[in-house]
């Protein structure tokens, strides 16, 4: 088992078998997070932190802590499962990150919309990345809210898809 870093709750723990991303936490946060940044910064051209931190661990604790998004990932497996959420993302989803890393990512949005969610994320895994999208997303007390102007990609290292992620630029409140 590996534990929390830097940038994360020290007494958060993974187990090194099974998912990939999740093996990359713990001592290796900054590699988890330099993988999801390069794949993105291969697939769009742009970078999601900006420059000037001087060692990537300030650039990691800066996308953790201080983000102005939201920034998800989950896992390649059959059923994805939350291995990263930012600070703000933990907000959004009015939880802390115990209780958001290691849901199934499917829980994030409400029945009524998983299918529509679904079909994102396998659009995503064909052509790599996706802009713009909005969807409805529910928090763990229950309330939705839309995700507004998120990017969407694949985490891919040596060509091989390890997971997804998600740049929530914007929320706001559901009406229905």
């Amino acid at each position: 088992m590996r534990s929390g870093g830097p940038y994360l709750p020290d007494d958060v723990a993974f187990s090194a078998s099974g998912v990939f991303l999740a093996s990359l936490l713990g001592s290796h946060d900054g590699r988890f997070l330099s993988l999801l940044a390069g794949s993105h910064l291969k697939l769009t051209g742009e970078s999601i932190a900006p420059e000037g931190y001087g060692t990537i661990a300030n650039m990691m604790d800066w996308l953790y802590r201080n983000a102005p998004f939201g920034l998800l990932a989950q896992d390649a497996s059959a059923e994805p499962r939350f291995v990263h959420a930012n600070q703000a993302a933990q907000s959004f989803f009015e939880c802390n990150w115990h209780e958001i890393v290691g849901m199934h990512s499917r829980l994030s949005a409400p029945e009524m919309n998983r299918e529509a969610r679904e079909t994102v994320m396998e659009d995503v895994l064909k052509n790599g990345y996706r802009a713009g999208y909005r969807g409805v997303r529910r928090t763990l007390q229950g309330r939705l809210f839309w995700i507004e102007d998120v990017s969407i990609w694949n985490i891919v290292d040596d060509d091989v898809i390890h997971g997804q992620a998600a740049l929530i630029r914007q929320t706001s409140p559901y009406f229905s």
